[in-house]
């Protein structure tokens, strides 16, 4: 799907060049983690009402891969790219969330900042002993980028539409054991993209490419420069090209058939009720990452046939791991 939409030199194909090269672990949660450090970076700046009527849509996303300890190389292929994405800005990545007051302090410093959780376990067993329970609770409002209230002793403060994105690994055991069926019914999962697979080549001598690795770190830094001038907003798209516009007709209408089959289980109605909505994030960033100056343009620009294409493909990937993931762990 990549060769066939995504252009040579775009960002999306040097980071799965770069992970090819590096390890073992799945090319998809190359391309996940890809999608999910762009809007770490610039997703805040993307944003549309039109894709999605009724609901502003923000380019933030929450990626989670799944995948069993140390064979899956899940943990391997969230930092292959995420030490070059740090660099370019260091201060947009958070390694915890903290206490609900230390999340909501970070927030005010930076609103549009990125969870990166690794161990997306831990923070769950803390969340099940009470002790983040409140910050899980705060994390599912700021998805929605919803106006939060921070009260102090001497007053209060109003964060506007914070954005906070995700990056985080967990293992399918530690899913079955410790998520309840609420978490995936109208909770974190519902929310997340998440991708569940296993390796698929054999990698005898991994290399990290110096020459991929600058590639990348430029596209990386391009980004970053782009899309954070001071003073300088990033316009919505004017629209969907007419091909594009098929496609995503098409596309909801699956997502509907897919809806009315497990209507009766309320996880996977809850999935696949963000179905939509997830893809016109996708859609947003793959333009983003496709066409970076003409999407910063002021100009006008247009979400196309290639965005979508790769915004269908990769939710309907992670459709079918979430749906997996919500019935093992459901039922």
């Amino acid at each position: 799907v990549v060769d066939a939409w995504a252009p040579p030199g775009c960002s999306l194909r040097i980071a799965l060049d770069l992970h090819a090269r590096s390890t073992e672990g799945h090319l998809l949660y190359a391309w996940a983690t890809h999608l999910g450090l762009v809007a770490a970076l610039i997703g805040g700046k993307l944003h549309d009402g039109r894709l999605f009527p009724g609901a502003g849509v923000s380019g933030s996303l929450w990626v989670i891969l799944v995948g069993a300890s140390a064979r899956s190389r899940k943990t391997t292929s969230l930092q292959i790219q995420q030490e070059l994405a740090q660099k370019s800005d260091p201060i947009r990545f958070l390694d915890r969330p903290g206490s609900h007051e230390a999340l909501l302090t970070d927030l005010h410093d930076d609103a549009d900042r990125c969870l990166y959780l690794p161990e997306l376990g831990d923070y769950f067993a803390q969340a099940r002993r009470g002790r983040l329970a409140t910050t899980n609770e705060l994390l599912v409002k700021l998805f929605d980028g919803k106006d939060e209230r921070i009260t102090y002793i001497k007053g209060h403060l109003t964060l506007k539409s914070p954005r906070i994105s995700l990056l985080g690994g967990v293992t399918p055991a530690f899913l079955l054991a410790h998520t309840t069926p609420q978490d995936w019914r109208g909770g974190f999962f519902s929310r997340a993209l998440i991708f569940a697979t296993t390796p698929e080549r054999e990698l005898r001598l991994p290399t990290r490419d110096v020459v991929i690795s600058g590639q990348l770190q430029l596209a990386f830094d391009h980004y970053h420069r782009l899309f954070h001038t001071k003073g300088v907003r990033t316009p919505a798209p004017v629209g969907l090209t007419p091909e594009a516009e098929l496609l995503w007709l098409d596309w909801h209408d699956e997502i509907r058939n897919r809806l009315d089959t497990w209507t009766h289980h309320e996880a996977l109605a809850s999935i696949l009720g963000r179905a939509s909505l997830q893809t016109a994030k996708l859609a947003l960033l793959h333009q983003a990452i496709l066409t970076p100056e003409n999407v910063h343009s002021k100009g006008g620009w247009w979400i196309t046939e290639q965005a979508v294409s790769l915004a269908i493909a990769l939710c309907d990937l992670h459709l079918r791991s979430a749906v997996a993931c919500a019935v093992r762990t459901y039922d």
